[in-house]
């Protein structure tokens, strides 16, 4: 007899993905690293996608659908469809506190009635404090104008964009370089060498005029706001936070293990304080930090923010493009070194920014496609990482006279610094959609030791060790849509330890595996899955 058994398609409950979303915590593994884990055990793995909102009014439309702007029921109903289980928000400083000490609760509103919507598709909401070249002042967003400061240090070069070309000389009527000056430029990742900016970036790291104080006191309201609510995963401090000021201080952009890194020097005493301001309003919200952007080596901080006794509600969180990554995807050197650094640091970790498709607008930055064999998925899979592909639509309009004008903002939001697919107009559906629905385990009731998905054919291999005392089911999503239009056969090694299910005339898009009498506590069990032909 074969060691592997097809199982029968008997009829189990099928767990209802619009229920109240359990709390995730972090517990280690044998490695050292911290796992995602719910409420029963289960170790938990996320795909899932960003949204994010560069310019005003900063936030999706959420009640309504569009193709372009809305995170409405249809756009999460179609997450649900493709498996993905968890949305990074972009949760813009400017649309909390566009005037400094007073906080838009109407913005902070919509955020929480977004998330909620979300989670009643059984997806997890990340709040993202977003920026990329930190303000409009350098062709870019991310934090209030008024919080754009100087380090005060002696400028060698002259204004922005100096010295990556002559300083412009024209602006919009809010004083920001205007549209035309800064489209000159179309890899907007090369105004991070402008003096000015890197002057910018380090006043944030100084707390000149309290900036970074102001910063604490923000993130504190927004934990205050979520405090409680399960189905936010967790607050990411800052998108690819930059350096500081390399021009008096060149050092800082050596990366880890290089001991006077900025992660460590400039970004680790800010993270602490913005830690203790989200403790004091909710201590045991999961905080994602990130060091800078070329940290190919992990990231160079000496301890989570707060402090190592707050490893335990900590994670890493890193992004992969080729470049600023040194290698490609079918290369897991990357997944490797982050993962190293979470254990060193006894964290979580998360791939919380990554290409997926070359129909977006930073295509350039793809490497190796998300959705090719050997790719970036396929990396993360072998890591047993969780990841977030940028970006679900475009999340910003043009007209006629915004092209036209000056301004960086669009119509709605902006179309710069990186932004998302055009969907199908017919369809009305993303890019790619067999490549969000992946194949992949969401709970594992024991410990996983290894997962794989095959692009080509479409097989998927599942080894975990068994946890006894889980009541609740290992998960695996399946798309019979997209990968088993003729349906779909399972196999579990040994027959003896675990019976798994699927009901295929309801076309659920899950298996799920029980652990049987006759299983023994870390007993490794497989789950093979692959498609059927006839």
């Amino acid at each position: 007899m074969s060691p592997f058994l097809l199982f029968c398609f008997a009829v189990l409950p099928i767990l209802d993905a619009s229920q109240t979303l359990q709390k995730v915590r972090l517990r280690p593994r044998e490695t050292g690293e911290r796992t995602f884990t719910d409420e029963d055990n289960r170790e938990m793995f996320f795909h899932g996608v960003n949204a994010v909102v560069k310019g005003p009014p900063w936030i999706p439309v959420h009640d309504e659908f569009s193709t372009d702007l809305s995170l409405a029921d249809r756009d999460f109903k179609i997450m649900k469809e493709l498996g993905l289980n968890v949305l990074r928000l972009g949760t813009m400083w400017p649309g909390i506190e566009p005037v400094r000490g007073q906080y838009n609760e109407t913005y902070l509103s919509v955020l929480k009635s977004i998330s909620e919507k979300a989670a009643a598709y059984g997806i997890y909401t990340i709040l993202d404090m977003h920026q990329d070249i930190l303000s409009e002042k350098f062709c870019g967003e991310g934090i209030p104008e008024w919080a754009v400061k100087s380090d005060g240090g002696f400028h060698l070069f002259g204004s922005f964009p100096a010295p990556l070309a002559k300083p412009f000389n024209r602006t919009d009527a809010r004083g920001f370089p205007v549209r035309q000056d800064c489209a000159k430029h179309q890899d907007w990742s090369s105004f991070s060498v402008a003096e000015d900016y890197t002057a910018a970036c380090q006043a944030l790291w100084k707390n000149v005029d309290g900036i970074g104080d102001a910063w604490a006191q923000m993130w504190g309201r927004v934990a205050s706001i979520f405090k409680g609510s399960e189905h936010i995963l967790g607050v990411e401090l800052m998108n690819e936070p930059f350096a500081g000021d390399f021009y008096h201080n060149p050092l800082i952009m050596v990366p880890y293990p290089f001991p006077r890194n900025a992660d460590k020097i400039n970004m680790q005493p800010v993270y602490d304080k913005l830690n203790t301001a989200i403790r004091a309003e909710d201590a045991e919200r999961l905080v994602f930090f990130a060091g800078v952007t070329w940290d190919d080596f992990g990231v160079g901080f000496d301890h989570p923010p707060g402090g190592t006794d707050f490893a335990d509600r900590s994670v890493v969180a890193y992004h992969y493009y080729v470049p600023p990554q040194m290698n490609a995807p079918h290369d897991a050197f990357q997944f490797k070194q982050q993962q190293k650094a979470a254990r060193r640091l006894r964290t979580g970790s998360m791939l919380t920014e990554t290409c997926f498709s070359t129909n977006d607008h930073s295509a350039a930055l793809c490497g190796q496609l998300f959705t090719e064999p050997g790719g970036i998925a396929d990396r993360a899979d072998a890591a047993l990482q969780s990841w977030v592909a940028w970006e679900w639509k475009s999340f910003c309009r043009e007209t006629a006279e915004t092209l036209a004008g000056e301004s960086q903002w669009a119509a709605w939001g902006a179309c710069k610094t990186g932004y998302g697919p055009a969907w199908n107009a017919t369809t009305q559906e993303p890019p790619d959609l067999a490549g969000y629905a992946r194949t992949y385990a969401r709970a594992v009731a024991g410990n996983t030791t290894s997962m794989f998905f095959n692009v080509t054919d479409k097989a998927f291999k599942l080894v975990f060790k068994i946890d006894t005392h889980a009541q609740s089911p290992t998960e695996i999503f399946v798309s019979s849509e997209h990968h088993y239009p003729k349906g779909l056969q399972v196999f579990v090694s040994p027959p003896t330890a675990a019976t798994a299910s699927y009901d295929q005339a309801q076309n659920s898009n899950k298996v799920l595996v029980r652990h049987n009498s006759d299983a023994t506590y870390g007993q490794e069990v497989t789950v093979k899955i692959i498609k059927s032909f006839v």
